[in-house]
């Protein structure tokens, strides 16, 4: 039904050439994020490591190819555009997080580091957790479908620009059990008031961030083990298309508002995701690559194509 996994001696090559390679970019690109974390990133250099994070992922694809063949460079490229078409939408959540605690683009730098460095690890732990439940529990695939499909229905409802995050529990258990100030000190987390230790809005805006990974993070999981069960594939692709996100996130936050049909693309691709995996399941026959390839061209192109032709009225947000 899904691709086999592979000869675990050339994964091992891969991986060691994954290691080598990308962590150190990655390092070095904390190192930036850090040296220049009250400073607010330049288009050109975004741009410029947004390309580079996509010629590396396009270049390992190719290294796939090589050492593993077709079928898993096929399921590792389509993992890796859902999974950044997802992302996607997490980048527009952020957005909304930041502006509703008024935090100021210089000072958004350093609450996106921590989120893509939690969102590296928590998808690691999910898909090692979700490989464990694949292999005694055949019926999870049901279970992921469900969750898709939910989400898809969530994600065409609409945006939420509107909520009020202070109703959110996990935010009013934050604010009973710490003590909190309403202003912000730069890009302190908490500060010393008084004598005593309270946190700021850009620590609850990190708790936010943190949880809308865990949110995305169980969604792009859940719809990556759709196209493949080898882990290999699900964490390097997932890790690839995380790893570009802090650069994309200020290349076009601009942009991303005006996409105003980018939810309907995304709740589309999502729903046709968990129907893939339980049909998949039931009926023992496995739906084509290039089909999902074309959903995700078709379905993000489309909602973009709406968005330019139809875009949102002077002074609308949404």
């Amino acid at each position: 039904m899904f691709s086999p996994l592979v000869d675990w001696s050339a994964q091992q090559q891969l991986l060691a050439i994954f290691a080598a390679v990308i962590l150190p970019l990655f390092i070095f690109d904390l190192w930036v994020m850090i040296r220049d974390a009250d400073k607010i990133p330049k288009m050109r250099s975004s741009a410029i490591w947004v390309g580079t994070w996509i010629a590396l992922a396009l270049g390992f694809n190719l290294l796939i190819l090589q050492k593993l063949g077709a079928a898993p460079a096929a399921d590792f490229l389509t993992a890796y555009l859902v999974e950044w078409s997802l992302s996607v939408d997490n980048l527009v959540v952020f957005m909304v997080i930041f502006s509703y605690f008024h935090i100021p683009l210089r000072l958004q730098r350093r609450v996106l580091l921590w989120g893509i460095i939690a969102a590296l690890v928590m998808r690691a732990v999910i898909i090692v957790t979700g490989s464990f439940l694949i292999a005694y529990f055949n019926w999870i695939f049901y279970i992921f479908g469900i969750i898709l499909l939910i989400s898809a229905y969530k994600m065409a409802r609409g945006g939420d620009e509107a909520e009020d995050f202070d109703q959110k529990l996990i935010i009013r258990l934050c604010r009973r059990f710490l003590p909190f100030t309403n202003e912000l000190h730069g890009q302190k987390f908490s500060i010393k008031l008084n004598g005593r230790r309270v946190f700021t809005p850009m620590a609850l805006a990190l708790v936010l961030v943190e949880f809308a990974d865990l949110v995305f993070a169980v969604d792009s999981i859940a719809a990556v083990f759709a196209i493949t069960l080898d882990p290999f594939i699900v964490f390097t692709s997932n890790a690839m298309a995380v790893l570009g996100l802090r650069s994309l996130y200020f290349l076009i936050a601009g942009l991303l508002p005006k996409i105003r049909y980018l939810h309907y693309g995304l709740a589309v691709l999502l729903a046709y995701i968990g129907l893939k995996i339980m049909i998949q399941h039931a009926t023992g026959h496995e739906w084509p690559t290039w089909l999902t390839l074309s959903m995700i061209g078709g379905t993000i192109g489309l909602s973009v194509l709406a968005s330019v032709l139809r875009p949102a009225p002077a002074g609308d947000s949404h």
